[in-house]
């Protein structure tokens, strides 16, 4: 070793051979930090991919995201992909309404006629329902062609998150339990796999009225007035796909929403 040092008889290292340098033990090199840290590597330009890969799943992204893997949702993923399933299974053998299946093509092959809510291509005749429903089905036509399971894609779709917001509805008031069997429930429904195996508007109506319940739950439980202009959206949503039967839920809204009021006074009287 070369003489010199920092004056307090501590060797420089810059003046040290490779020989002569202490030995650091691999542990503490394998270290990211101080002990017990779960600090990621820094990015740099000179950064490769696998580097930059284990900088973002870091260990503690990791534990996080497997803290967010619990048994009520993995069983409401079951619930919802077997829903999903049962619904989706020989699309091609669900029998279709002629009349609207009609309505649907032609809407689907001119924007004048979608907007018309046409029967016929020439925009002539309309369908005794409003377009909301139909419209769905005519874009998906629209992207996909025109077959049976580009018309019955949609109303899948509609039902599988019709048990996802069900869920979550009853799980503001009633628990996990209720709400994972009240899913079970809806997915198992034959009615439900009956109407979304078709073209007709139920699923829609259905998903739009659940909505609306969610809605005024969470305006019920956390006192936000938009939460009822939700609710409200929602109901006006399941009128463009079953008209007047959309409304039979408004007496219910209002009725909670009176109660509501009620308690709300008391409490602050």
């Amino acid at each position: 070793m070369k003489g010199g040092g920092f004056g307090d008889g501590t060797p420089d290292p810059a003046e040290m051979s490779e020989t002569e340098l202490p030995e650091i033990p691999a542990a503490a090199l394998a270290q990211p930090g101080p002990a017990g840290s779960e600090t990621a590597p820094e990015i740099t330009p000179d950064t490769t991919p696998a580097q930059q890969a284990e900088a973002v799943w870091r260990p503690g992204l990791r534990s996080r995201l497997w803290a967010a893997v619990t048994l009520p949702r993995v069983l409401l993923v079951l619930i919802a992909a077997g829903a999903a399933t049962g619904y989706a299974w020989s699309l091609n053998t669900s029998g279709l309404e002629t009349y609207y299946a009609a309505g649907v093509r032609s809407m689907s092959e001119s924007w004048h006629a979608f907007f018309y809510d046409a029967f016929d291509p020439h925009a002539t005749i309309t369908l005794d329902k409003l377009p909301g429903a139909f419209w769905i089905q005519a874009l998906s036509v629209r992207c996909f062609g025109y077959s049976v399971w580009a018309i019955v894609l949609p109303q899948v779709v509609e039902s599988t998150l019709t048990v996802l917001v069900l869920y979550r509805a009853v799980r503001r008031t009633a628990g996990t339990a209720a709400a994972l069997t009240a899913a079970a429930l809806l997915a198992a429904s034959p009615i439900t796999l009956a109407s979304t195996r078709g073209d007709l508007a139920e699923p829609l109506y259905l998903l739009c009225i659940v909505l609306a319940a969610d809605a005024a739950l969470r305006a019920v439980t956390t006192g936000r007035r938009r939460s009822w202009y939700a609710a409200g959206a929602w109901v006006a949503a399941g009128f463009q796909a079953k008209m007047t039967e959309a409304w039979l839920v408004l007496p219910i809204l209002a009725l909670v929403m009176v109660l509501t009021a009620t308690q709300g006074r008391r409490r602050v009287a």
